[in-house]
């Protein structure tokens, strides 16, 4: 036996209600090259000049700058709302 459909009233009243989302790592541009090789020489200077741990320098730099990328709060823009 088919259902039958129930008829739906169309009322909308008031200001449509929005789910916030959880805040997540906010989506910012990672950093540059030119950024993390500045901050792995500040780190081979750091620890004495001593050559053959670049690679390392290079990772803590990278972990380092996206951890203050990622750290940063999102702007929020007053007066804006989500449209109907």
């Amino acid at each position: 036996m088919p259902r039958t459909s129930k008829t739906k009233t169309a009322v909308t009243t008031g200001p449509r209600l929005v789910r916030k989302t959880t805040e997540g790592p906010s989506i910012l541009a990672a950093p540059s090259s030119q950024d993390i090789a500045s901050r792995a020489y500040e780190i081979f200077v750091q620890e004495g000049c001593q050559h053959g741990n670049h690679l390392d320098h290079w990772l803590r730099a990278e972990r380092e700058l996206t951890e203050i990328v990622t750290a940063r709060p999102a702007k929020r823009v007053a007066g804006t709302r989500a449209q109907s």
